[in-house]
């Protein structure tokens, strides 16, 4: 084995080439990603060949394509083009999922900034002006709740947000109310404060009080 051990590389020779920590690898091995050539009975070292260090840039690409360690074993140690191009698909779909949970979030927290920003605009002024602000036609859930003129209770309460998340919904968007006295407002010159109800809305998977 001596003759063999000079082409072969330690672990800590191994960390130094493919710039990894000797913990990293023998977690490898532990996972059964690169395992090495040669682990000698005297003393436990491992050893490594050129060819299996190869591994590692694989490991760092695949990584980088959002494999999961478990996923390379298969990719790694010849498995079929069958195989690999089922394990690619179904990463697709996976990444394809996160990328709409991300899209998902990141409309979700941009309205919330748009809010923030119109409240601070609004808490700065002496007056407030009234608004109109025009929202496209979608389809819309919706659930009655009592409205006791709390307009903060009314946006975030626990009825509600349960409801969205039965729907799968985010609780994001445009803040609509609707006064079941509406029709007799219209008829009427003034508002006689005889409402009690409200409803939710949720449009196009977000959220919109009416």
């Amino acid at each position: 084995m001596r003759e063999n051990k000079k082409k072969l590389y330690s672990i800590g020779e191994a960390s130094k080439i493919c710039n990894v920590s000797t913990k990293t690898l023998r977690f490898y091995d532990k996972m059964g990603v690169v395992t090495p050539d040669y682990v000698s009975e005297e003393n436990g070292y491992r050893y490594y060949s050129s060819i299996t260090l190869l591994k590692i840039p694989v490991i760092k690409y695949y990584k980088q394509l959002g494999f999961k360690l478990e996923e390379m074993v298969g990719l790694l140690n010849g498995e079929s083009y069958h195989g690999m191009e089922d394990n690619f698909r179904k990463k697709i779909i996976e990444l394809s999922r996160a990328e709409q949970e991300i899209h998902k979030s990141y409309v979700s927290v941009n309205d919330w900034y748009e809010l923030i920003r119109e409240a601070k605009t609004v808490s700065a002024q002496a007056e407030c002006p009234v608004c109109i602000k025009y929202l496209p036609t979608q389809e819309y859930a919706y659930l009655d709740q009592e409205f006791s003129y709390n307009y903060r209770d009314a946006v975030i309460n626990i009825p509600w947000t349960d409801y969205l998340s039965s729907m799968n919904c985010s609780i994001t968007g445009p803040i609509i109310i609707e006064y079941p006295c509406r029709t007799r407002w219209k008829e009427s010159a003034a508002l006689h404060g005889s409402c009690s109800g409200s409803s939710g809305l949720v449009t196009d998977g977000r959220t919109s009080l009416s």
